[in-house]
């Protein structure tokens, strides 16, 4: 396809792609134009999809009646892209969806779901976000506290959490079914207990441990714990998702291993 263009006396024909990147450039112009693409592209599919099943139907062809699973496990919303390095894992059967941003050697474990379409999620490096964890993002909130989800790293997720527009430091725990609602900040060190709820707008000082529903100060974490719990969260994190990356791997995250492996020899 492309662009028809008149210029005093001579006749020129533009490229999509450099029309597109001229439009990109116009702020409300280029998301409505990127909103365009993405549903252009999405109806070429399905229509793809309706015509491959029609003509299986008239060829007798059985293909069709194949109940394949459509899952994306990473899909933008219009212009809002997921953005993950390549050395982090994301289980085949996670959900990650809209703007969100995972560091290096961070683990997506499976049925996990991650959605961004609202606001950011920022997921910093050497974190695990364990199997069946939600984390969403509120549409609005009060004034000063923040719609997005940040969480920092060597953090450690379990299982069956859910999180909403919040702030986790470096180097915390969350216990498995525990719930983090808005505008929670917990610092730096801090554990949750497993089963816990921390209300809105809860502030859990660093280095210490809360549990109940809702979360109540339990003690102080001693020096050693802290220590104990950051090599635990790196150690995990490393071993574990090192196997089940190999286990899915591709040609981007083979060349991506061997250049790591090089570079630590």
């Amino acid at each position: 396809f492309f662009f028809f263009s008149s210029r005093r006396r001579h006749t020129r024909f533009l490229p999509v792609s450099w029309a597109r990147r001229c439009v990109q450039e116009t702020g409300v112009i280029g998301a409505a134009f990127r909103r365009f693409v993405y549903s252009t592209g999405r109806a070429l599919r399905e229509l793809g999809l309706a015509m491959d099943a029609r003509g299986s139907r008239l060829t007798n062809d059985a293909a069709y009646l194949e109940q394949l699973s459509r899952h994306r496990n990473i899909m933008p919303i219009y212009e809002l892209q997921p953005s993950i390095l390549i050395d982090s894992f994301v289980a085949p059967n996670a959900t990650v969806v809209g703007e969100v941003l995972i560091g290096s050697q961070s683990c997506i474990w499976y049925g996990a779901i991650l959605r961004g379409d609202n606001h950011a999620i920022r997921i910093g490096n050497h974190t695990n976000i364990g199997d069946n964890t939600v984390i969403t993002t509120s549409m609005a909130l009060p004034p000063g506290i923040p719609e997005s989800v940040n969480i920092g790293n060597n953090v450690n997720i379990q299982q069956n959490c859910s999180i909403n527009s919040c702030i986790i430091d470096d180097d915390c725990v969350i216990g498995f079914k525990s719930v983090i609602l808005e505008g929670v900040r917990i610092e730096r060190g801090s554990v949750i207990a497993p089963n816990s709820l921390v209300p809105p707008g809860s502030l859990i000082p660093s280095n210490q441990l809360w549990a109940g529903s809702p979360v109540e100060y339990v003690r102080d974490l001693r020096p050693e714990d802290v220590k104990t719990i950051r090599d635990m969260n790196e150690d995990s994190v490393e071993s574990v998702s090192y196997t089940h990356l190999r286990a899915h791997e591709t040609p981007e995250h083979l060349v991506c291993r061997l250049l790591l492996e090089k570079k630590k020899k």
